[in-house]
């Protein structure tokens, strides 16, 4: 009895159906379990991270030096729910960084919010709005839109743009009078790269065989030139570079803010017949701690990269206005917005910092000041031409300014 007795004993123990095998299986499946929770839990963590721009000394997914995002732009909040919503500013003492809706990220200054028509994606187009430091400021409700360079961004369906050299450009585009169109693909062609600011490269005009250079203000070089320069092309480029981007104003510059700065907001009176003195003039100390400037050949050129990149409109740097002197409308009243950057294409020229080497028929450099884009007189000027004229201003010259940190 006790034999049979230890027999049955071992064999509940030791059979393949005994305690000590289904104990083993138990703990094996346990630890399989196990294995497979961690997985998800860190595919769960690391999807967070993408979404939020927090990652690891390699960035996230759209890039950006690995920084940390202090918001995203789908947070409760941080952009408005409706047009009738108040923006709210990230911060009022100090720079914020924002992830959009791929991990890309974007540095908004202090007292600007996320506006109720930002995208949500860079590429879509980022909008900042002016919150002011007051309800009475006059700039209350300026808008900029995020222009990336330096790093390849995401898009909202996953696929990538490549990453923008912030430069100054030439475009496929040539004007065939005879059928009154552009020919050209619009390509960009890069023709001077920001590492090597210091020595202008010359860039040809578009009506005239003279060339335009982009000369910081403390370069004594094309001092005779006459017309303001950049007045701090290398803090710029050392920003727009080390932060990823910079902000083009939305709009062409508005008149009337009783401070007698232009405006950048939809529905106001272009800003014509100023001189590209006062136009740069009007554009500098804008803001406290963000710094502002006139709109120069790197910012127009890389914006127009951008737009095309991000928009897939390669043809884009061929738009102008379409019909010969149809004046000149508020900011915003064309339908000339792509990425929400507006009127580069279709209502006045604008003034740049550019400097140009024309010589008049007598022989004099009195033309050295430079305007660019698609404007109502003339059909044969697109987003990018370059053009000169002089400095008293006229009813189809503005002007746009841009903001750096």
């Amino acid at each position: 009895v006790l034999l049979i007795l230890a027999g049955v004993t071992i064999s509940l123990a030791l059979g393949d159906n005994g305690i000590i095998g289904k104990a083993q299986e138990a703990s094996n499946m346990y630890a399989n379990a196990s294995k497979d929770e961690k997985k998800s839990l860190n595919d769960l963590s690391d999807e967070i991270t993408r979404l939020s721009g927090r990652g690891d000394d390699e960035g996230g997914s759209g890039g950006g030096g690995g920084s940390t995002a202090d918001y995203t732009i789908t947070d409760s909040g941080v952009k408005p729910a409706s047009s009738t919503t108040a923006v709210t500013p990230l911060s009022t003492s100090e720079t914020k960084t924002l992830a959009d809706n791929k991990g890309n990220i974007v540095k908004v200054p202090k007292n600007f919010g996320i506006a109720y028509e930002s995208g949500d994606n860079v590429a879509e187009g980022i909008v900042i709005e002016y919150t002011g430091t007051s309800d009475s400021d006059p700039l209350k409700g300026n808008q900029y839109v995020w222009v990336p360079v330096g790093q390849a961004i995401t898009k909202t369906d996953g696929t990538t743009m490549p990453a923008i050299t912030l430069g100054r450009y030439t475009f496929d585009v040539r004007w065939n009078n005879s059928n009154k169109t552009f020919d050209g693909t619009g390509a960009p062609t890069l023709i001077q790269d920001s590492v090597n600011w210091s020595n202008p490269t010359a860039v040809g005009l578009t009506s005239v065989s003279s060339d335009s250079y982009e000369f910081a203000a403390d370069d004594s070089r094309g001092n005779e030139y006459e017309n303001i320069k950049a007045i701090d092309l290398s803090g710029f480029i050392n920003s727009a570079n080390s932060n990823c981007g910079y902000y083009l104003a939305r709009y062409e510059a508005g008149s009337g803010a009783s401070n007698g700065k232009p405006y950048t907001q939809k529905g106001k009176k272009t800003w014509t017949s100023i001189s590209q003195s006062d136009a740069s003039m009007a554009c500098q100390n804008m803001y406290d701690g963000v710094n502002t400037d006139l709109v120069n050949s790197y910012t127009w050129d890389s914006a127009v990269v951008f737009i095309q990149n991000a928009s897939g409109n390669t043809g884009y740097a061929k738009q102008n206005r379409g019909t010969y002197d149809t004046g000149v409308m508020n900011t915003g009243s064309l339908n000339d917005e792509i990425c929400k950057i507006n009127g580069m294409a279709k209502n006045v020229a604008e003034w740049t910092t550019e400097s140009s080497n024309y010589y008049d028929d007598w022989n004099r450099k009195d033309c050295p000041w430079m305007f660019r884009g698609g404007e109502r007189v003339s059909q044969s000027n697109s987003v990018v031409s370059r053009c000169v004229g002089n400095n008293s201003g006229t009813p189809s010259i503005g002007f746009r300014h841009f903001l750096y940190l």
